[in-house]
Parts: structure tokens; sequence; C-alpha cells
């Protein structure tokens, strides 16, 4: 009885880890302002457009994911 109880208890136990995991990979990736500051100052956007590109991409949390959810190369190109 008490290897049963321990079986179900591991069963459970991985059923909550499995379902924790599947929680986490559901979750959008929440972007702080600070990070897209860097980013572009990471690829190199030129300082008197950084503030303008940076008020832009910010505005709108579409924007801010497609920014970072974009390959370098793009990234660059899409300022």
């Amino acid at each position: 009885m008490e290897l049963l109880k321990l079986r179900l208890h591991l069963a459970g136990n991985l059923v909550l880890n499995e379902g924790n995991l599947a929680l986490k990979k559901g979750q959008q990736r929440v972007y702080l302002e600070e990070e897209v500051f860097k980013e572009l100052e990471n690829i190199g956007v030129e300082e008197d457009l950084l503030f303008h590109a940076y008020n832009l991409i910010t505005s709108n949390t579409g924007l801010v994911r497609a920014f970072f959810g974009c390959p370098l190369i793009d990234a660059r190109h899409g300022l």
C-alpha cells in the first residue's frame, strides 16, 4: 500500500511539473524598455536616431515582440 502511495505521489509530481513547463512555454516574454534601448545600441543604431527608434518600438508591444523576434540583419534594415 505504501509503495502504491509513493508511485501515485511521484506520478502526480511529474504531471504537475509537465503542466508547469507547458504553461511557461505558452507565456509570452515581456521585454523591458531598458532591453529595447540596449538592443538598439547593440545593433548600432545611430545616436541621432536612437531615441526615435526607441520611442517608435516601445509605443506598441507588438512592435517590441517583432523587434526581438526578427533576425539581427532584419532588425537593422527594419529601422
